[in-house]
């Protein structure tokens, strides 16, 4: 059995129910129902290696991390209509926008530059930083603080060092779905969540950090084969807001 770690955002209980019940309906007709094993969650931290002897550290350092942050300021925008399809992956993913901008969109305009912010807050800029950019939003700041706590712990390792977030909910994760057949599952996905009347606005819930577990994996977990057989649980789930 091969371990990996991962630090997973969890909305509120009504978008989510929604959105898990779509995505069950879209896997179950697209025969895609190994995405099923997986929660319904924005990935913060991609799978790591972690020592058991450093666990308990980790999670007090992340909790220290979360008890700075500005709760109220977290809210995604969600529309039915924002499914964006990764053939190369074999992926449906519904992305999630902050403050009324797609963060797709947000990073193309202004990368931010993780020496000129501080934690937050939407990055209050030093005196001298007179060449900063425009403040950068709390939930890239929480994630860039949680990944870099994450990256200085000793003994992890980060599988993806060039992950990049981009906040989505997966609807269906590494299929082997050819290209039309995935525009079809998104098309499908988008009428179902319309039809069932989601929200177009939530807020985080908790912060997992999470144990997978899988047999199939290996010592690779970077192509895929985890996903038939991964089981997880919760190491520690980090309060956030109430629904």
């Amino acid at each position: 059995m091969s371990d990996k770690f991962g630090v997973e955002l969890i909305l509120g209980s009504g978008l989510t129910t929604l959105v898990h019940l779509a995505r069950q309906a879209t896997c179950a007709q697209f025969g895609a129902e190994d995405t099923l094993r997986l929660p319904l969650r924005v990935t913060l931290v991609p799978f790591f290696d972690m020592p058991e002897r450093g666990l308990r550290r980790l999670e007090d350092d992340i909790a220290e991390v979360i008890s700075g942050m500005p709760d109220k300021a977290l809210s995604f925008w969600v529309s039915q209509s924002d499914m964006v399809v990764n053939s190369a992956t074999g992926s449906v993913l519904m992305k999630l926008g902050l403050h009324g901008e797609s963060v797709f969109s947000v990073l193309e305009k202004s990368p931010p530059k993780r020496k000129k912010r501080s934690l937050f807050g939407f990055g209050r800029i030093r005196e001298d930083d007179a060449d900063a950019e425009p403040p950068v939003h709390p939930m890239m700041s929480l994630q860039r603080e949680i990944w870099e706590t994450v990256s200085r712990a000793p003994g992890s390792r980060i599988f993806n060092r060039d992950f990049e977030f981009l906040p989505h909910l997966p609807i269906i994760h590494r299929s082997g779905l050819s290209k039309s057949d995935l525009a079809d599952a998104a098309e499908y996905a988008a009428r179902s969540i319309s039809n069932l009347e989601a929200t177009n606005v939530t807020s985080p819930w908790r912060i997992w950090l999470v144990r997978y577990s899988s047999e199939s994996a290996g010592d690779d977990w970077r192509e895929g084969k985890w996903l038939s057989d991964v089981t997880w649980r919760i190491e520690r789930s980090f309060r956030l807001t109430t629904d």
